[in-house]
């Protein structure tokens, strides 16, 4: 759809829409990984506020605004999200924190906590989880790795949240940092078998061409 601009028929247009504000969030996030924004807190702000642009056009006002209400995790009583009023400054806390580790941690590891880091404070009414998946591929992008998906499919997806939940009701991140060390080991994998197939063609292709030129 971002390529041609065309829609398959049966998917709701809200789909199509949140595609195009993820799209956009990835461009930005692209400008901050070649350094040309810092990381601070605007620039959290600005991409919660590219990937809710499309939620609800009623909530576009607070797109990008910490949240002023209280919010738990479903089915999580022992994780608790920030009171609205420590926001600020947890932001500000995870920002100092950010530049301390910058160019001192694996930036492997630095992703994962960054991610989990934001999203155990859970600044915003929405988008979060999206956010904080952006702000992980931010780190991952900016020392050339490649970005990572966490799977939806149910195992994946169990996985993830029993890890997360560890993290953030013992303060034991090892398995969920291992997690995201996972994802972008199979990542690399998979480029590297790409990668190797395309010069196996290539060699194949010269090896035509010097025959035809023999003959």
């Amino acid at each position: 759809m971002l390529e041609t601009g065309l829609t398959v028929h049966g998917k709701p247009f809200a789909d199509y829409l949140a595609a195009l504000d993820l799209s956009r969030a990835y461009d930005y996030i692209q400008e901050l990984a070649l350094g040309k924004i810092p990381l601070d807190e605007i620039a959290i702000r600005d991409i919660n506020r590219l990937v809710t642009y499309s939620d609800d056009p009623n909530k576009r006002a607070i797109a990008g605004q910490y949240r002023q209400i209280p919010v738990w995790p479903n089915g999580v009583p022992d994780v608790h999200y920030a009171e609205p009023a420590e926001i600020p400054e947890k932001m500000h806390d995870l920002i100092t924190w950010y530049k301390s580790v910058e160019g001192k941690d694996h930036p492997v590891k630095i992703a994962a906590l960054l991610h989990l880091k934001f999203v155990t404070i859970h600044p915003f009414r929405d988008g979060n989880g999206r956010t904080a998946r952006l702000l992980m591929d931010f780190e991952l992008i900016k020392h050339g790795y490649l970005i990572i998906n966490i799977q939806p499919d149910k195992d994946c997806r169990n996985a993830y949240m029993n890890d997360l939940q560890v993290a953030q009701t013992t303060g034991n991140d090892k398995e969920f940092i291992n997690l995201v060390v996972e994802y972008e080991t199979a990542e690399l994998q998979e480029r590297l078998q790409l990668l190797k197939r395309i010069e196996n063609e290539r060699k194949n292709a010269e090896k035509l061409t010097r025959l035809d030129d023999f003959k």
